[in-house]
């Protein structure tokens, strides 16, 4: 068993403890967890690639969490493999592959990205993720909404480049200003109703 099914099998074992205690404590608590996930799309060749990449980075996640009160997902854009129809025997063989998916995955999906279609102007989010509110128009049930920060944040790889707060935050001053963003979720919250 290699690192990543011993990182899963130790994810879902912790969960299971963790529910377990929870619901010890308080039988009525609600206990879920939340996991970041993404929209796949395949085109025939690509399709055996997604489904292990979607298994690999996604389903696991969903698996742990199948007899939790809820889920909580963070769906920040949609990832696409197109590849050529003659590779598809290939990557057909790479999906089921262990040793030949490890050596060759890498440079497949990394060409795959070096290729992607940009994202059209105005529909991307800061990170250029593609915004895609179609989840919601396919009938998932939305129940709440977690904003991601209170306060513009530092990134792990951006530094304080993102600005996803709902108050900004000057970093020369300090000086914090509530965003127009803040006052929508306010209201929403205040009166339950979307007004678009």
């Amino acid at each position: 068993m290699d690192a990543w099914y011993r990182s899963i099998e130790n994810l879902r074992n912790a969960h299971l403890l963790a529910r377990a205690a929870v619901k010890e404590a308080r039988p009525e608590a609600k206990v879920g967890a939340t996991h970041s996930m993404a929209e796949w799309e395949a085109n025939a060749a690509g399709r055996p690639m997604m489904e292990h990449m979607r298994r690999q980075m996604g389903d696991v996640s969903l698996d742990v969490c199948g007899d939790d009160d809820y889920i909580g997902v963070q769906m920040y854009t949609r990832i696409r493999i197109d590849l050529p129809r003659a590779l598809a025997p290939g990557a057909w063989l790479m999906a089921r592959s262990g040793w030949l998916r490890r050596l060759a995955l890498p440079r497949v999906l990394g060409a795959q990205m070096a290729h992607a279609d940009p994202v059209a102007a105005g529909n991307s989010t800061d990170m250029g993720y593609e915004y895609r509110p179609q989840v919601i128009a396919d009938g998932i049930p939305l129940r709440g909404y977690l904003h991601w920060s209170a306060f513009d944040n530092f990134e792990w790889a951006l530094g304080y480049r993102m600005h996803f707060g709902l108050i900004g935050v000057d970093r020369a001053t300090q000086e914090r200003v509530v965003k127009p963003s803040a006052r929508f979720l306010g209201e929403l919250a205040h009166t339950g109703a979307l007004g678009v």
